[in-house]
């Protein structure tokens, strides 16, 4: 069931709302779209936001769906932006579901950058194609190497690294243990953590 299509048109950067039933409402800001609607208006909110460039064929918008009370919110870079929209009710009651840090930097900029440049995002950091972790807007690398014995195609995953610390998580999920497994931000250098553990004994837990 076709729940109404709003049109957008680009005049002098501006963006231009042609129709929209029920309340579809889109708002341009430099890093895309924000497209809204109240759930209310629609019964039970069952429906599913789809885009189009020529009111031919229609996809559905891949972002997820951001639940405030009634009012649903999808944020869409400029990069995916089409030039209509519908929604369509596909008998499915939409749940809130985790959007990630990108998502909330469309709206909020400044607390997305004092945020990244924390320590808070890289309390566990992945390991991909044998690279070690990059921190920071400036993308440094702060633990340069694995301990000795180890490679980065042996680690799964860093814990912490950031401001401190970084110790080492296994392919196979257990925290690397000895003598000199810590690397320390402050002075570079390796320090022991639960030597008395043998390799391959301590898993990691978020306790």
């Amino acid at each position: 069931m076709l729940a109404g299509v709003l049109g957008l048109g680009l005049l002098g950067g501006a963006l231009v709302a042609q129709a929209a039933q029920p309340a579809l409402s889109i708002e341009g800001n430099p890093a895309g779209l924000k497209i809204s609607w109240n759930a209310a208006d629609g019964g039970n909110g069952e429906y599913i936001l789809e885009g189009s460039t020529d009111l031919k064929t229609w996809t559905k918008v891949n972002q997820s769906v951001i639940k405030e009370g009634d009012l649903m919110t999808v944020l869409v870079p400029t990069e995916e932006a089409m030039a209509y929209y519908r929604l369509v009710n596909d008998g499915v009651n939409l749940q809130p579901a985790y959007v990630g840090p990108e998502t909330c930097k469309m709206c909020h900029a400044g607390k997305y950058d004092e945020w990244i440049d924390s320590g808070h995002p890289y309390k566990i950091n992945a390991v991909v194609d044998g690279q070690p972790p990059k921190y920071f807007s400036d993308q440094t690398v702060n633990v340069p190497n694995t301990p000795e014995g180890w490679t980065w195609q042996d680690v799964k995953y860093v814990i912490g690294g950031a401001l401190w610390k970084g110790r080492f998580i296994d392919n196979d999920g257990y925290i690397v243990t000895g003598d000199a497994v810590q690397y320390n931000l402050a002075t570079q250098g390796w320090v022991a953590y639960e030597a008395s553990d043998p390799v391959g004994t301590k898993p990691y837990n978020c306790g």
